[in-house]
């Protein structure tokens, strides 16, 4: 039993999808999938912003706790949520992709989004730093130099603002949440369109397609959600109907990605294999619908800071709500 407040249709939750635009400036070699890599760029930009003490670790330093660097990228859990959630997840998702171009000529562009929890809201000014400084030290085999063009916030699924160019200079007013749309009272039949590599366990193991029952990705979403929810979002959905766990069924229709990753921090490379296609839900799923709206920016299963676990829900099968232009919403703070 969660202590969070219920959110319904129409409460304001403070998330919030941006989109990123880069321009190379020399030839730039980009992983086939280049999530790790962005995230590990990243985090070099934002401790070259924000560390005053130029400590080779954070353990020790007397500004840790005001400095954005841990708070961004390696955030502790505080005394009372340490027992609960002893490792949290950073206050951001990276969304990359697939198919982004691994070779771009000077001039060229790719883009990726960024999804904002809570705290990291008020700190776009610092991550807009951030990739800038991360850009223009270099990215990709040979680190070649790129500048951030643009920042995009999705104001509505599919819609996009900007509200950053370098000719701006600073981060332009805009709501930066999302509204729980009106989602249908019945559904007997979602289809989770996999976008990324997705890596879901059970009893500590990687599930292939034969293996993935509706039981455990049901079970994966609840616990990302919840996980975020406790963390950042301070609202959580009614909790699911109990049977419909029982009654739930699951087609798949995906085939497995591989790719592997560099840890710098155990020195060898580390295999991230997912799964893309789609997954098929069918049965009771009405009180499931929330919490598979909230997974879109949660995402779904292992290592989603670095992309993993993103899909989609066909717009045919939810209805979207944008965002209310009066101040009218419900807000959870």
């Amino acid at each position: 039993m969660s202590d969070l407040p219920l959110c319904r249709a129409g409460d304001s939750l403070p998330l919030a999808r941006y989109r990123f635009t880069l321009q190379a400036e020399a030839p730039l070699h980009l992983p086939a999938y280049p999530g790790s890599m962005l995230r590990g760029s990243l985090g070099h930009g934002l401790r070259a912003v924000s560390c005053i003490t130029r400590q080779k670790s954070c353990d020790g330093c007397p500004l840790l706790s005001a400095c954005q660097y841990p708070a961004l990228f390696q955030p502790r859990p505080t005394p009372a949520m340490a027992t609960r959630f002893p490792d949290i997840p950073a206050p951001y998702v990276l969304e990359v992709p697939l198919g982004t171009p691994t070779t771009l000529a000077p001039g060229d562009r790719f883009k990726f989004e960024m999804v904002l929890f809570g705290p990291a809201l008020p700190q776009l000014g610092t991550l807009i730093l951030a990739w800038q400084r991360a850009a223009w030290q270099g990215l990709g085999k040979g680190q070649a130099r790129a500048t951030l063009s643009q920042v995009e916030w999705e104001q509505a699924p599919g819609q996009w603002q900007i509200v950053y160019t370098p000719e701006t200079g600073s981060v332009l007013p805009h709501r930066a949440r999302v509204v729980l749309p009106d989602l249908p009272p019945d559904k007997g039949s979602v289809t989770l369109n996999l976008a990324t590599p997705t890596r879901l366990q059970h009893h500590g193991q990687l599930c292939n397609s034969s293996q993935l029952t509706a039981a455990i990705v049901l079970r994966a979403l609840e616990r990302k959600v919840s996980l975020y929810a406790h963390c950042y979002l301070g609202a959580l959905p009614a909790t699911p109907a109990a049977d419909s766990l029982d009654m739930a069924t699951l087609e798949t229709n995906t085939h497995l990605y591989q790719w592997q990753r560099y840890s710098n921090r155990q020195q060898q490379r580390m295999s991230m294999d997912g799964l893309v296609g789609s997954l098929t839900l069918q049965g009771p799923l009405a009180s499931w619908l929330p919490w598979l709206w909230l997974g879109q920016y949660t995402h779904l299963g292992k290592n989603t800071s670095f992309g993993l676990g993103r899909y989609r829900l066909p717009s045919s099968t939810l209805h979207y709500q944008d965002l209310p232009t009066t101040t009218g919403e419900r807000q959870h703070e």
